[in-house]
């Protein structure tokens, strides 16, 4: 009697752990649930991130896919098959609604589906205008100089260069009719400036960029009717003495990278596919990159050079001897080139923004702007970063981006419709940014006093 009971029990046990198998089977095929979360207000070029809310105790077990469903620009989505998907806000004027749909689908085929609206609002100025100071640089009443030049009666930064916390220098070129080339400094980190140097000889110039060697010495190029000429201080760029005076006997078709202008000590320098090697009196042509322009030289020991086709080419020995590296297509144009390391840098291609972490070998699409905004120039301080961002529409807004992780995400901190931002000087405790004052004024001569006309700089301590 007792084996039969024995039995029974064995029998009864077995049952219990088969069914308790059997749920614990029909338990881990779970119907998904999409929960694309309540419907967004975001501002335009912002980083948004829409995560699948529901709490997926097996999310490994279900797959995702994101979509554009409506909107009349086209997101880029950024890791569309997983649960958290990324884009970046287009501007508001290409549009102010997009709808999103998310579907989740189990290892059975069953699939849910879930939308979400995402709103665009243009970006406000006054949520971060305490954190920027705009200030008038220049105006074209501006009193006399020691030096007794005529300043012109508006003026394009092109450059800023911040020696230190006081000492800050910017250049550029007369805005109206580029035959120009100027540049002012400050020793209040910016909230005042004078004209320090000013040079016209004839339509078409303008300032190429100013190079510093260190506090004292500095370079500054302008190009105008087929030639360029050299300027050299010794005193922090206080005071200019021509090294090659305009109408020099180098003539060049074309220079409009300012990166391609450069000096990594007091006698060596680049500018295009020429070298000096004795402070710029003589320059001589680099016969391997004759047909390539421009030459970014880097510092951290190389140099860069891009050609038109998209090939990018290194130098280790001060520009001696250059070797080609992998033909690069994903970007079709070399505007600006930045180096904070020896193997970290950015590019900047027309709307895009490439990254590199081992020396140029490689580069990696970080930021995509619209077709509408062109990039101007970036900067990096450690991981903190700035992208100025110009636009072609006559009534589109030109921006700031900042980025806190070294590039992988930004947001936009400033924009403005009056005031384009081609240059931008970065140091621990100073940010300067420059370019072109575009006051509606401007575009109306007739009824503008010329004497009234400001030019700024806009500074931020944050």
């Amino acid at each position: 009697m007792m084996q039969k009971v024995s039995i029974l029990i064995v029998m009864i046990t077995l049952i219990l752990s088969i069914q308790s198998c059997d749920k614990g089977n029909s338990d881990t095929d779970v119907s998904p649930v999409a929960n694309a979360g309540d419907d967004l207000i975001v501002t335009e070029l912002s980083n948004v991130v829409i995560t699948n809310i529901e709490s997926d105790a097996n999310s490994s077990e279900f797959s995702y896919l994101w979509s554009q469903v409506t909107g009349t620009a086209e997101l880029e989505l950024n890791d569309a098959d997983t649960r958290a998907v990324s884009f970046i806000a287009p501007p508001y004027s290409q549009g102010k609604e997009y709808q999103l749909s998310l579907t989740v689908a189990n290892e059975s085929g069953e699939t849910d589906t879930d939308f979400v609206t995402v709103m665009i609002v243009p970006f406000d100025v006054s949520e971060n205008q305490d954190n920027f100071t705009k200030i008038s640089f220049y105006t074209a009443s501006y009193p006399p100089t020691p030096s007794g030049f005529d300043l012109p009666d508006t003026v394009s930064i092109q450059q800023v260069e911040i020696l230190d916390d006081s000492n800050v220098i910017i250049a550029g070129t007369r805005s109206e009719w580029e035959d120009s080339a100027v540049a002012f400094k400050s020793v209040d980190s910016g909230d005042s400036w004078m004209p320090v140097f000013w040079h016209n000889h004839g339509a078409g110039t303008y300032l190429i960029g100013m190079r510093v060697v260190d506090q004292d010495i500095i370079y500054m190029l302008s190009f105008g009717n087929g030639s360029f000429s050299l300027l050299k201080s010794e005193n922090g760029g206080t005071d200019w003495a021509w090294v090659l005076p305009a109408e020099s006997q180098y003539r060049h078709p074309s220079i409009e990278h300012p990166d391609s202008f450069v000096f990594i000590d007091e006698h060596t320098g680049f500018v295009s596919n020429m070298r000096t090697i004795n402070g710029g009196l003589n320059w001589t042509e680099m016969a391997d990159l004759n047909q390539v322009t421009p030459i970014y030289f880097l510092g951290f020991g190389f140099a860069l050079a891009c050609s038109d086709e998209g090939a990018i080419f290194k130098s280790l020995d001060s520009g001696d001897t250059w070797q080609e590296l992998a033909p690069t297509s994903s970007f079709p144009s070399c505007n600006s080139i930045f180096f904070q390391s020896a193997t970290e840098g950015f590019l900047i291609s027309e709307n895009q923004l490439f990254k590199t972490i081992d020396g140029g070998l490689t580069w990696n699409l970080v930021y995509v702007a619209s077709e509408s905004h062109f990039l101007s120039d970036v900067k990096f301080l450690n991981d903190i970063g700035y992208l100025t961002i110009d636009t072609y529409l006559l009534d589109g807004k030109h921006i700031i981006l900042k980025s806190y992780d070294a590039g992988g995400n930004w947001s936009q901190v400033y924009s403005s419709e009056l005031m384009s931002f081609q240059a931008v000087g970065l140091s621990e405790d100073l940010v300067i940014f420059g370019g072109d004052d575009l006051d509606p004024c401007y575009e109306h001569e007739l009824s503008c006093n010329t004497s009234m006309k400001n030019s700024y700089i806009l500074k931020s301590v944050d």
